[in-house]
């Protein structure tokens, strides 16, 4: 499916800013995605516009399952656990 493949690639690309201040690049990859999930899914569902109303960032990654780097939970720093 389409979305697990999503979900996988965000993943791993998660893990390559593990450590140090990755929340500015986890929003903006979060709302990367959500804009071409959006206009993905008013594509396919022949939505009028652009989806904004019908395909909002909480039905895309929380019924449609899209993964939100922002909400992933953070490990812990290894300076951190000294």
């Amino acid at each position: 499916m389409a979305r697990d493949r999503l979900n996988r690639s965000l993943r791993g690309w998660s893990n390559d800013f593990a450590y140090g201040t990755s929340r500015p690049a986890f929003r903006r990859m979060d709302q990367y995605v959500t804009e071409r999930v959006r206009a993905f899914l008013a594509r396919r569902h022949k939505v009028h516009g652009r989806g904004n109303r019908q395909f909002t960032f909480d039905v895309i990654h929380g019924e449609r399952g899209v993964l939100a780097l922002e909400r992933l939970p953070r490990p812990a720093s290894p300076w951190a656990l000294r």
